[in-house]
């Protein structure tokens, strides 16, 4: 219709008309879209700065703790002053109750908090450490483009530190036989090649000193006294302008099996017992058990030819003089001294207690005649002097106050009543310890020491009865048990012992005391890290005591009670990753800055001034400035912004269609005032309806 319109305007020749046409056209076309202007209303977001504050037991180390403090509180301060600018503080690297890390894993913390901050609005990371950081990742493209990593080093350039770094220890040893542990002293700061003299320890006693070279790695050979866990120490001493001792010393244990057990059981006399006492000894395959029985003693008057006696000759020249040392336990079992062993061989077993044998004396009815065991040249090991009485009466054996504290009797099971024995030579003991009593409270079990050595008597033949259950039998199996194990040295039954041992999870330290005493004394505890504290003991029952102490970091604790020799337990790794090095040192982070045109510096110069660098701001759109400098970190500002809202605009209806009104109407009466009248025609008259006359 416009379009026709303004056909005709042309036609007649009227532009203005036909424009306003068009224009009025235009408006309602437009009306009838209906078209909107969009603005829409942003926020401008702050730009977010991680500062990761290493907290790791190392930062302990001098005044790096002081540093780390006051290198925060004057960036903080910095950032601060600077608009548009949010904090997100990390402390990373210390010490949890129950969990217990090893290494300084700053970059773990540092993912945790990347994950609460949108990348886009990251300007900058910072790291205030020691530089000792054991998770630095190869990659750091989840930082996001162009982040810089800033590293502020506390401690000092060129510092020095002496540790002892264990290269090879086995886990288990054969006991009594040789083990191999490889070490060597490393000077971090220092040239290698210096002569250091180290100590090693076994179970807190000194086996060795020797001097090293710094550098090269020792072998050193060692063996392994006993069953169970066997404690190696190594440590120097201090060296002047070291900044610790802490790594000075390394541990490991090495759990000792016996490879075989050598038992000689001597018996004067047949008995009920033997069976018992063979099948406690070869309850362990490994073990060796020679077992000679008397059936004919010199003074036997038996006409009886030797050719038609299916016995054998003692050996006493093989097994008491040129092979006594090889045994673990030698056992006389209802031996009279009648003769069958001579006195020099009787002279042996004693030196060979003294020396660190171990000698197991079970006594029947002929320890109370002349020619008992007590006669001959071992009576003065023996603790408990015959007074030549035999009593027959019944009794049950029982436990001594002493027993009760007693490794080897503490545990025996009293749940029931235990059976009766009927015989028993009496005595009085005049050293040793009494763990049961028999008759007339007579001692029945006493285990004393000799030197190097270890005596048990057995006052009895009756044990046989417990094992046969006789009168509801008797825990024999468990008392002989730990009674050898008493016997070989064995560390669990030692009466006066302190135990270092860590939980299953390794979050705990059990430390425990077995002692005869009737009361503890508290123990000083030092950490891997240096701290000192001071554990008192609960009792956990007689003759034991007992204490836990929460593990919050992995390395060697030191226990220390009263004189007694230190006693140290590795908790983790040998060679702990936290205080493997110690050195401040900013090689560790300079790959990361360097990639994210980040830089580490130390926070004291070169001539000792505690500097902070300044921060600068560098806007949005300066992607080329560098954000490093001798003097300054920077921050790159970001874009992010917040929509907080849209504003629609469109043409009000009033507006479009008084515009398409008022051009129509502009229109019309543009056509309007410009026709003109027509022309006269000849011969016609308009003002009739007929030709002129």
């Amino acid at each position: 219709m416009f379009a026709a319109a303004a056909v005709a305007g042309f036609r007649n020749k009227m532009p203005v008309t036909t424009a306003l046409r068009t224009g009025a056209g235009v408006v309602l076309l437009t009306a009838l879209a209906n078209p909107l202007q969009v603005t829409e209303r942003r926020d401008i977001l702050p730009t977010d700065v991680i500062i990761i504050v290493d907290k790791s037991p190392s930062q302990s180390i001098g005044e790096r703790q002081q540093d780390t403090d006051r290198a925060y509180q004057d960036l903080e301060r910095q950032l601060n002053q600077k608009t548009g600018l949010v904090i997100h503080k990390r402390e990373a690297g210390a010490s949890k109750p129950g969990a217990m890390v090893d290494g300084t894993n700053l970059f773990s913390a540092l993912t945790e908090e990347l994950s609460k901050v949108p990348r886009e609005r990251l300007g900058a990371v910072y790291f205030i450490t020691d530089g000792q950081i054991h998770d630095v990742p190869v990659d750091i493209s989840s930082l996001g483009p162009n982040i810089p990593v800033h590293g502020l080093i506390t401690g000092k350039q060129g510092e020095f530190d002496r540790r002892i770094v264990i290269d090879k220890a086995p886990l288990y040893g054969v006991v009594n036989e040789e083990e191999s542990i490889s070490f060597h002293v490393a000077d971090d700061g220092a040239k290698a090649g210096a002569q250091v003299r180290v100590s090693i320890s076994l179970d807190g006693e000194e086996k060795m000193a020797k001097t090293v070279i710094a550098g090269q790695i020792t072998d050193v050979k060692l063996k392994i006294p006993h069953a169970g866990v066997n404690t190696i120490q190594i440590k120097t001493d201090p060296v002047p302008g070291e900044i610790s001792a802490l790594n000075n010393n390394a541990a490991t244990e090495i759990r000792g099996k016996a490879k075989e057990l050598n038992v000689l059981i001597v018996s004067g006399a047949p008995s009920s017992g033997l069976r018992m006492l063979r099948e406690l000894f070869k309850s362990d395959p490994d073990n060796t058990v020679i077992h000679f029985t008397t059936l004919r003693n010199l003074m036997s008057e038996d006409d009886t030819p030797t050719e038609e006696l299916n016995t054998t000759a003692l050996p006493m020249t093989d097994i008491f003089e040129n092979n006594i040392q090889k045994y673990d336990v030698i056992v006389l079992d209802h031996f009279n001294n009648t003769g069958v062993i001579p006195p020099p061989y009787f002279d042996n077993i004693a030196s060979y207690v003294r020396e660190g044998g171990s000698l197991l004396v079970i006594n029947g009815p002929e320890y109370a005649n002349d020619s008992s065991v007590f006669q001959s040249s071992i009576g003065d090991l023996l603790p408990v002097v015959p007074d030549g009485i035999v009593s027959e009466e019944a009794y049950v054996p029982k436990m001594t106050p002493d027993g009760a504290k007693h490794p080897v009797t503490r545990s025996l099971p009293t749940e029931t009543p235990w059976g009766h024995w009927y015989n028993m030579p009496s005595g009085q003991n005049r050293t040793g310890t009494v763990l049961m009593e028999g008759a007339q409270k007579k001692p029945l079990i006493v285990l004393d020491r000799k030197e190097k050595g270890r005596v048990a008597m057995i006052m009895s033949d009756q044990m046989w009865l417990w094992a046969a259950g006789h009168d509801g039998g008797g825990p024999y199996s468990p008392l002989m048990t730990n009674m050898s194990r008493w016997l070989l040295k064995n560390p669990a039954m030692e009466e006066e012992v302190l135990r270092l041992s860590a939980s299953k999870e390794g979050t705990q330290l059990i430390i425990e005391q077995q002692t005869m005493a009737d009361k503890s004394s508290p123990v000083m505890l030092r950490t891997p890290s240096g701290k000192s504290l001071a554990v008192a003991f609960q009792a956990a029952g007689p003759g034991l005591w007992r204490a836990s102490v929460p593990v919050d970091e992995p390395g060697l604790y030191t226990a220390v009670q009263g004189n007694k020799p230190p006693v140290v337990l590795n908790v983790g790794q040998p060679n702990p990753k936290e205080f493997s090095s110690i050195v401040a040192t900013a090689e560790k982070l300079n790959p990361i800055a360097g990639l994210s045109s980040g830089s580490t510096r130390f926070l004291h110069d070169g001539s000792g001034n505690f500097v902070v660098p300044r921060v600068t701001a560098i806007e949005p759109g300066q992607d080329n400035k560098s954000a490093r400098g001798d003097d300054f970190t920077g921050i790159r500002l970001t874009k992010a912004s917040q929509l907080r809202g849209i504003d629609r605009n469109g043409i009000p209806p009033l507006v479009s269609y008084g515009a398409f009104f008022s051009l129509l109407l502009l229109a019309y009466r543009s056509e309007g005032g410009k026709k003109k009248k027509p022309e006269p025609v000849p011969g016609v008259d308009r003002n009739t309806d007929g030709p002129a006359l």
